[in-house]
This record gives C-alpha cells, structure tokens and sequence, in this order.
C-alpha cells in the first residue's frame, strides 16, 4: 500500500518493476548502518546472486508502496519487497530516480534479512 492506503494493482507493479530492472544497474546504495553487507556474509551469498534475487522481483513478492523518502523531497517513492532467501526473509527497498543528466536509473537502497514480519498482499497462501 502507499501512503494513503491505496494498494497498486499487480499490473502497476509489473510495470514497476519491469522499468526498474531496465535501469538498475546492479548496484546497492551503501546505507550507514552494514546489514546489506552481513545478510551475504551471513547467507554465503554473492553480489551476483543478490542481482539474480533483485531481477526475478514480481508482483508475488510487493510489500508496500510506493512510499514517499523520509527525507521529504517531492517525487521520491520508494517500493518495499521481500523474498525468501536460504530460508530468511529479505526485505528489499528500491526506487526508480532522474540523475542530474535527466537519465533515469533503479537504486536499491534495502537488501538484508528482514528486521520484521512481511506481509504479501499478493502472495497465495501455501
């Protein structure tokens, strides 16, 4: 859902997400805190894998959003996802942003063992 309790329709996520992976890179923002870093060391998994697990998102895997930056700046939205990995929940957060030459490109900011429980509004149960 996003901020105002809206839930996209799995189509909006789709689309989402298709136009993310055409402009991701692969790369994952450094955050201040090392939990992108310990969830590979501690689930023996490489950057390469992490970018496999990113590209096969669906609509399967939303959580919620797009949720508008903490940092307050109009037009940041971020899409939170999650994703069984080794037997760990994965929280996953990324955004589709306009760099300063007015190309666009994906940035996941979140990919790290999940600090709580996901809820998947379009997950089948079993």
């Amino acid at each position: 859902m996003d901020d105002k309790g809206n839930l996209p329709s799995k189509e909006e996520i789709e689309q989402f997400l298709k136009i993310f992976k055409s402009y991701w890179d692969g790369s994952v923002v450094p955050r201040q805190d090392t939990r992108n870093e310990e969830t590979l060391a501690d689930l023996c998994i490489t950057p390469r894998h992490r970018l496999k697990e990113v590209r096969n998102l669906c609509a399967e895997d939303y959580y919620r959003g797009p949720s508008p930056d903490h940092d307050g700046d109009p037009g940041k939205e971020w899409w939170e996802f999650g994703r069984s990995i080794e037997g760990y929940e994965i929280y996953i957060k990324i955004r589709i942003y306009k760099k300063s030459n007015n190309q666009y490109a994906g940035k996941c900011m979140s990919f790290h063992i999940a600090d709580k429980e996901i809820t998947y509004p379009y997950k089948k149960e079993g």
